[in-house]
Order: C-alpha cells, then sequence, then structure tokens
C-alpha cells in the first residue's frame, strides 16, 4: 500500500506540501511527529542500541496505524471496502511512542 498516495486521497491538503515524510503523516494524522533522531546513527555497528531498536520498532508500528487511520478518513469515496481493509486495529495500538 502507497501510503503517500492514500493520503492525498484522504486528507487533499497533503497533496499541495509534497514530499511527506512519514514524520509528518504522524503529525498531522495522528497528532504526534515521529522522532528521527536515531535515523542518522551508525545501522552498521553491531549490536544495535536500544534507541535504535526503538526507533525501528517505532517506524514500522506508526504504518499500521497510518494506514488504519487513512482508511478511517476515507468514507466519502469508498473507504474500507475500497481499499479492502479489515476491521480497526487503533485499539491494538495506543500512541506513546517514547524513546528511552
Amino acid at each position: 500500500v502507497d501510503l503517500l498516495q492514500l493520503s492525498t486521497l484522504a486528507v487533499p491538503s497533503l497533496a499541495k506540501t509534497f514530499p511527506v515524510g512519514l514524520s509528518k503523516l504522524a503529525a498531522v494524522l495522528l497528532g504526534k511527529p515521529l522522532d528521527k533522531t536515531q535515523q542518522t546513527s551508525d545501522w552498521e555497528q553491531r549490536p544495535l542500541s536500544n534507541a535504535q531498536w526503538q526507533y525501528a520498532a517505532v517506524d514500522a508500528y506508526v504504518l499500521v496505524m497510518l494506514y488504519d487511520e487513512l482508511l478511517n478518513r476515507l468514507p466519502a469515496i469508498g473507504g474500507q471496502q475500497a481499499v479492502g481493509a479489515s476491521a480497526s486495529m487503533r485499539q491494538y495500538m495506543p500512541i506513546t511512542w517514547q524513546y528511552e
């Protein structure tokens, strides 16, 4: 699923601000940007730090939350039926991405 394309259908105003990154999508759609400080850390070094593991997990986790939120914003143009989505997953994923 192309979240950027789906986001322009669900929130047309986003099309005017391209390129839109994952952190901006999270800020606009979920009300909280992602902390991207680990993005430029040394990912070649092993073992990965706890902060790197959390960063990677949050990046994956937020994709599901964004997908769910975008589907919730699409009912006027077909919503979940058009995209073939299952039931909302938000109940399992509270917004609490913090790095410790």
